[in-house]
């Protein structure tokens, strides 16, 4: 398709995601996102798709690194600045466009807040909420005990979740969307939870326990043993079983330490 100016449509079937077609051929499922991080990549590859279709990340703007990370998880795209990567096995076709620069916005005359159910105290609200549905119909106190935020801040949280369609807010309350809800809150852990979470590095403080093996170490029933990170390190095939970190879950605030 050298050369060729190919036909656009797209086509936004009622509660079915929309379909970016090129030419005769070439359809796309499409996944609109108003920033893409790197961290979620892997993320938008493992979401299916209406009948198996490819999937095209459309957005403002993708850097050479994403765009590479995107290449690699077979995820195309294509952003405001031109940047773009469209491939579909089921036709002749192949772009590549990389190395254009963001677009500049004109500076809004006014700007409205973020709203709060997905900022730091937000995601801890809602994570307690999504594992607890009952707890969403207690008082706003009760929720604020129970997940060591303000109350104000609990009113806040409720108010844009009705606000952005996640919440019914009559009695008794109860939260839409899930799917989608849970979907939101992994993007938002990855971006703004996660980086500000506490690491902390441990050692034993008697040597000579883990001197048998930390094997053999017996565990009671609330703990397991956990090695998440240094295994896809071994699938990156970056590490050595020297280099590999054990991880203890325990309940509690800080509810992990690494050995190594």
């Amino acid at each position: 398709m050298l050369g060729q100016h190919l036909p656009v449509r797209i086509t936004a079937p009622a509660r079915k995601e929309a379909v970016l077609t090129l030419g005769q051929r070439s359809a796309f499922a499409i996944e609109a996102k108003p920033n893409v991080l790197k961290n979620l990549t892997g993320l938008l590859a493992r979401r299916p798709t209406p009948a198996k279709l490819p999937r095209v990340l459309l957005t403002p703007y993708v850097s050479e690194e994403v765009g590479r990370q995107l290449r690699d998880q077979n995820v195309c795209y294509a952003d405001a600045a031109g940047n773009a990567w469209l491939h579909h096995p089921g036709a002749e076709l192949y772009i590549l466009v990389e190395g254009r620069p963001r677009l500049t916005q004109p500076k809004p005359v006014t700007i409205v807040a973020a709203g709060r159910a997905f900022r730091k105290s937000g995601l801890r609200v809602l994570f307690q909420l999504l594992n607890e549905p009952d707890l969403v119909r207690q008082p706003y106190r009760t929720i604020g005990e129970r997940t060591t935020t303000p109350v104000a801040t609990i009113g806040l949280i409720i108010i844009d979740l009705v606000r952005q369609g996640y919440l019914v807010n009559e009695a008794p309350r109860q939260l839409r969307r899930r799917e989608e809800l849970i979907r939101r809150w992994v993007e938002g852990y990855g971006d703004t939870l996660r980086p500000r979470l506490p690491t902390v590095r441990y050692r034993w403080v008697h040597a000579q326990v883990a001197a048998g093996g930390w094997q053999h170490l017996p565990l009671g029933a609330a703990t397991r043993w956990g090695g998440s990170q240094p295994l896809i390190y071994c699938w990156q095939g970056i590490c050595n079983r020297n280099s590999l970190r054990f991880t203890v879950w325990l309940p509690g605030r800080r509810s992990c330490g690494s050995w190594g």
